[in-house]
């Protein structure tokens, strides 16, 4: 009874703010927003469903695809506040990352302030080849007497620092390794893994391209979220490890992909 008072009163000529809050709601509850359903539902055109969209969309407060809408990655804030945010979920999915890592293995790390976590926490014993396009992993990981360690060579974007560009897809390419070790800015069942930079988008999809087996450290705020540029479908990974405050219903939307999911 209660929705049907919100849909008659939606439907009665609304506020284009109390639509837009609506339809922010409903993507929250819903994790999308198809404009035909919601015209149908609401009763009102779909093209003023899609212009409230499309303002919602250059507000950062969700991001447009055809027919509808789903959730914004969070906006890339600069690296030192990435690292000490949600610092305590990175270090528990940091720790079983580098689990994943055995001895003999040769390893994709692609940069990142979770991925830097696993960095860190590898047995000192460990004898592996670890290839990263991150400068800070690159030092962590060099200190390990067994371990080889390949800094990708390129172009260093400012606000990352990661090295990205044509000549570490290339390298990335030339090779073939056991397991990718990444991080996501963004992670929904439909739309993939996504990431906030072109460039980056093209080297991570080499690492995945190059990897017999993906694990991605997701934290939760970047679950059935997406960003501007598609890296791969959600299938592409192997293993996804979150936390355990993670969303039930939204894990059990990446097993039905056939993801190996894990909460720690």
């Amino acid at each position: 009874m209660q929705q049907k008072r919100q849909l008659t009163a939606i439907s009665s000529g609304p506020l284009p703010q109390e639509r837009r809050l609506a339809i922010l709601a409903h993507l929250e509850g819903r994790g999308r927003v198809v404009s035909s359903d919601l015209a149908r539902q609401w009763e009102i055109s779909e093209d003023t469903i899609r212009r409230d969209i499309r303002e919602l969309d250059d507000a950062g407060l969700l991001h447009r695809v055809h027919g509808g809408a789903l959730p914004r990655s969070p906006q890339v804030a600069p690296y030192k506040d990435r690292a000490e945010s949600n610092l305590a979920e990175k270090v528990r999915l940091g720790v079983h990352g580098a689990g994943a890592i055995a001895d003999g293995m040769t390893v994709l790390l692609y940069g990142g302030t979770t991925v830097l976590e696993a960095a860190r926490r590898l047995r000192p014993d460990l004898r592996a080849r670890i290839v990263t396009n991150d400068p800070r992993i690159a030092l962590e990981v060099a200190s390990r007497p067994a371990v080889e360690t390949i800094l990708l060579g390129g172009r260093v974007l400012s606000d990352s620092q990661l090295v990205v560009g044509t000549q570490a897809i290339d390298d990335v390419r030339a090779l073939r390794a056991d397991l990718a070790l990444i991080g996501a800015c963004a992670l929904h069942d439909e739309f993939g893994v996504g990431i906030s930079d072109y460039d980056e988008a093209a080297l991570q999809r080499a690492f995945l391209a190059a990897s017999n087996g993906v694990v991605a450290l997701v934290t939760t705020d970047k679950l059935q979220t997406v960003a501007p540029f598609r890296v791969a479908s959600a299938a592409a990974i192997t293993r996804l490890v979150t936390t355990v405050n993670a969303d039930s219903a939204v894990l059990a939307r990446f097993r039905n992909l056939g993801l190996a999911v894990e909460c720690v």
